[in-house]
């Protein structure tokens, strides 16, 4: 299991997004909405990196460096799919973009190049999409119902409203144990 470092969010934006989350649920998607894991409850978050292990000693090194960043102003976006050809994790991902700016990119980066390597080069610069998961695993004639019901909680044209957020703490989440220690 992959350990992480995570940008946490304002109580008002990470209240938009559990609604998002519980909306989905209720509808019998997939849905970030669960019962918590050992580490406390499930939060919404935009993953700065992942990597197979984080020692401790590194992970609570970071805390500092993102601690002078924050906090950094985020605008959570539009729904995206990402699909994956991992075995044994079938199925699309739906998230909500955050819309990348200069401080949240450096502070990604610095970050990575502060880490053990990445479970994957969609960490390195100029392919990290930030963004926050609602659902895993969907299958794909789940996706056009999901968005029909996030699109209800929106704006005029069709569309999820924007959230206005800022990343204000950081955690490190350690999947092979599932536990989350507040960095920031």
């Amino acid at each position: 299991m992959v350990h992480s470092i995570e940008l946490l969010l304002d109580d008002e934006a990470e209240a938009a997004i559990r609604r998002q989350w519980r909306l989905l649920a209720d509808a019998g998607l997939p849905s970030e909405h669960r019962p918590p894991q050992g580490g406390g409850p499930r939060r919404p978050h935009v993953t700065l990196v992942a990597a197979e292990q984080i020692p401790a000693q590194i992970a609570t090194g970071l805390g500092p460096v993102v601690s002078e960043a924050l906090p950094i102003p985020l605008v959570i976006g539009v729904p995206m799919v990402f699909g994956t050809a991992k075995v044994g994790r079938p199925g699309l991902i739906l998230v909500r973009q955050v819309h990348p700016t200069v401080p949240l990119l450096e502070l990604q980066q610095q970050v990575r190049r502060n880490s053990p390597p990445a479970v994957d080069d969609h960490f390195n610069a100029g392919r990290w999409a930030p963004h926050v998961t609602l659902a895993h695993r969907l299958r794909p004639d789940q996706i056009s119902v999901a968005l029909q019901l996030l699109a209800r909680t929106g704006a005029s044209n069709g569309a999820p409203r924007e959230i206005e957020a800022q990343a204000v703490g950081c955690r490190w989440w350690q999947g092979d144990v599932k536990q989350a220690r507040n960095l920031v």
